[in-house]
């Protein structure tokens, strides 16, 4: 695995440390569990949302299977990412 290189990829990476004391692992947040806390819908967090024709959608899309992308935490897996249907990057 690469060394974590933003602040949020240390944190996910971290988040089992409190001043350099272990905790748990059911305190541990997983990469899945992360992502998923930024893919409910608006009004109904914990209810996934969907891509469905005709509406916008803030979509993240990778060079490689997400297994992969949940694994390595880079934003070089990044291929384009979308909000509300707009591209907003990669340039």
């Amino acid at each position: 695995m690469k060394t974590p290189s933003t602040p949020v990829q240390v944190a996910a990476r971290d988040a089992h440390r409190v001043a350099g004391e272990e905790l748990l692992d059911l305190h541990q947040l997983q990469p899945l569990a992360a992502l998923r806390l930024f893919t409910g819908e608006p009004q109904h967090p914990a209810r996934p949302s969907r891509l469905t024709v005709g509406f916008d959608a803030d979509l993240c899309l990778f060079h490689v299977p997400l297994g992969e992308a949940l694994r390595t935490l880079t934003g070089e897996l990044v291929r384009a990412t979308y909000v509300l249907g707009r591209r907003i990057g990669p340039a």
